[in-house]
């Protein structure tokens, strides 16, 4: 063969390997730009695809508001067969709203978060309707109002004690509107400080479903219970295969791999506690004191923000529901979930067991709601317990009165209605669908970023309440919980005080002494240094004031001047429950006359004696810093002790020209006076 042959064939080989290569590499380049915009589909282009009639879209924070998006999702598809998919408000670009005609309805749940804002997941989009600039395409020809083909519902979650009440419903509602978008019923507002979030949700959607069967001609179908998920056992796979999930919260946690996504609710980071005791005990209630290391975390915190642990269900109240649904011998048994639907998404990790289910994945020891009371009724194991349930299902006053006044669980309402018989034809798939999720829980974290950056510590009461003459107690479940974990650390011998147990070495036992939890970020963060600030927290109110104070006397100890910092401390005796008693001296020391601590001991003489009294009593100073530009913080109790201690401060500001509430309502809109209550 001739030199030039063999060049030619040299460079025919190389152009025939580069087209196989471009081709090659050019498709997988194209596969994965297809998957990453696929993760971000345009919410139009999602409902085309799988035909939808409507999307539910939830801005949630801690997962309740999701919870009752996917409720609602589910008795539309059941009650009136409309077609729709729950998503993340996060998972899509809504740029492309705009092209949605009358046919298609989006509905909103949208939890109201700190002082009026937005939920994480839920920034971009509410960024992108308040927009002044708007960047829809207009498409159905009226420039002014381009969402005029777009119908919408809504549900806010909120907390009326907060002055920003369910600010985000109302800033997507109001924003929606001026796009032209139409409202469908009523705005719903529930109020989480009320304990009527579950009512102000039934009510809402028993008058939204009949306004948008109305606006799409819809008939509600009255057929038998049809379940969304296929939940088959597999008695031939063991409960400890390595694919089946026993409480693991992802896919990588069960494969044992370390993700270098931020800890959140999916990707818990496993903390150890490195202190924990008891900062009082009595015959009534007891205060814990830990401390969670965070070191080789990649987290970091700042001061005022909030530790959220996730927590796992007692085994007590876990035997309790297998034993009444019949399911105590197949606690672990394996089962598989799918959905009937290959659009619905699996609302639990799958395969996992029963045991796995009750124990780590959903929320069984709060109050059960009235809706499931009502679905369940139909499969109760006698007439008579039929007839109660139904009834507890519709009556409200006689569910408040009989289940939500007494914090009665699932376990609890059925085993009391049928008289402890199982009610082994219940579906397993109702509850998958009408249960929600358990959820962290949040607590001030009580110390400083700048003094303990690898700690955090966490101030917390034990919840205990007692219903004598009905023998029931209610437990807090994530207090037990860290009780359980502090009785642990210390190993004491004696049993829980609340005879509650904990499987504390977690699933495959590779939790044992570790808590799952992870950062939230707050708004109520300590003033610069040089700005005075004043703190009303009685009780375990304090433990974001406890921060604040230990940063500030760390910045003294280095050197730095600190503005004056005035705390106003509460409880009931100062020789059983004042809280961090033995440290503010310390703090004293280092501060110098910048610190002052004013307490109030309530049960210490005859009238009680409360934080607002003491601030009352120190009417002159607290004036003077507020005008010398002080920062106001309260923490606590909303209902009774918030609402004082801004009484008590409006009369203190109230002056012959200026009425106090108003300058209070200026130091909101300054962002001097911030509020963390419950």
């Amino acid at each position: 063969m001739k030199t030039t042959d063999i060049i030619g064939l040299g460079i025919a080989l190389i152009i025939t390997f580069g087209y196989f290569a471009y081709n090659f590499f050019s498709s997988r380049t194209k596969h994965v730009e297809k998957e990453v915009v696929s993760s971000n589909n345009g919410v139009f282009e999602k409902i085309e695809e799988e035909n939808l009639n409507a999307m539910v879209l939830f801005g949630s924070q801690t997962g309740t508001a999701e919870d009752f998006a996917y409720r609602f999702s589910t008795e539309a598809k059941s009650k009136y067969k409309f077609a729709n998919s729950t998503e993340d408000l996060d998972d899509f670009d809504f740029t492309d709203m705009d092209k949605l005609d009358p046919s298609k309805l989006l509905v909103f749940f949208l939890a109201t978060y700190g002082e009026g804002e937005p939920t994480d997941n839920a920034e971009s989009f509410i960024e992108l309707i308040e927009s002044e600039d708007t960047i829809f395409s207009s498409g159905n020809g009226v420039e002014d109002r381009p969402l005029a083909n777009v119908r919408y519902a809504i549900f806010g979650l909120g907390n009326h004690t907060y002055e920003h009440y369910n600010a985000m419903a109302k800033r997507v509602d109001s924003a929606m509107n001026a796009l032209g978008a139409q409202r469908i019923g009523p705005i719903g507002l529930g109020d989480d400080a009320a304990g009527l979030l579950e009512e102000d949700y039934l009510q809402w959607k028993d008058e939204v479903f009949p306004e948008i069967a109305k606006v799409y001609n819809l008939k509600e179908v009255r057929e038998e219970y049809k379940p969304l998920y296929d939940v088959i056992e597999k008695p031939d796979i063991s409960s400890e295969s390595p694919t089946v999930f026993l409480g693991e919260s992802s896919r990588q946690q069960l494969k044992g791999i370390v993700s270098k996504a931020p800890p959140s609710p999916a990707n818990p980071f496993n903390s150890t506690p490195v202190v924990s005791r008891e900062l009082f005990k009595n015959d009534t209630r007891n205060c814990l004191h830990l401390e969670l290391d965070i070191s080789g975390s990649n987290m970091k915190y700042q001061t005022g923000d909030y530790v959220s642990i996730c927590p796992m269900n007692p085994s007590q109240a876990v035997d309790e529901l297998l034993d009444i649904l019949g399911l105590k011998d197949k606690r672990n048994m394996v089962v598989i979930v799918k959905p009937f639907n290959p659009l619905d998404k699996l609302p639990i990790l799958s395969p996992t067991t029963y045991d796995a289910v009750f124990r780590y994945y959903f929320e069984i020891c709060g109050i059960i709601s009235r809706q499931l009371i009502f679905l369940i009724a139909p499969f109760a194991p006698t007439d008579e317990a039929k007839n109660e349930l139904t009834k507890l299902g519709s009556d409200k006053d006689y569910f408040k009165a009989n289940v939500a006044d007494m914090h009665l669980n699932l376990a609890q309402v059925l085993r009391r209605v049928s008289s402890g018989i199982p009610y082994t034809k219940l579906p397993f798939s109702l509850l998958l669908e009408n249960l929600g999720h358990l959820k962290p829980r949040y607590y001030s974290i009580s110390s400083s970023s700048l003094s303990c950056p690898d700690k955090v510590h966490v101030t917390a009461v034990v919840d205990r309440k007692e219903w004598v003459d009905q023998n029931h107690i209610f437990y807090g479940l994530t207090t037990n919980y860290l009780l359980a974990h502090c009785l642990h650390q210390n190993g004491e011998l004696t049993p829980h005080p609340n005879n509650l147990q904990y499987t504390l070495e977690g699933p495959r036992q590779k939790l044992t002494g570790k808590i799952p939890m992870f950062i939230k970020r707050s708004t109520f963060h300590l003033a610069p240094p040089e700005v005075p600030i004043i703190m009303v927290g009685p009780g375990t109110g304090i433990a974001p004031f406890r921060g604040f104070v230990m940063e500030r006397a760390h910045l003294a100890s280095q050197g730095v001047k600190v503005a004056k910092t005035i705390l106003f401390y509460g409880c009931r005796r100062s020789d059983t429950d004042f809280l961090y008693k033995e440290e503010w001296d310390t703090y004293k020391n280092l501060m110098k006359d910048s610190f002052e601590l004013y307490t109030a001991f309530s049960r210490e003489q005859d009238q009680k004696l409360y934080v607002q009294h003491r601030l009352l009593q120190q009417s002159a100073l607290v004036n003077e810093l507020i005008s010398a530009g002080a920062w106001f913080y309260i923490c606590g109790d909303a209902e009774r002790m918030a609402k004082d201690v801004t009484n008590a401060l409006a009369t203190i500001l109230t002056t012959v020209e200026e009425d106090g509430a108003k300058r209070i309502k200026s130091l909101r809109d300054e962002n001097r006076f911030l509020e963390d209550t419950w």
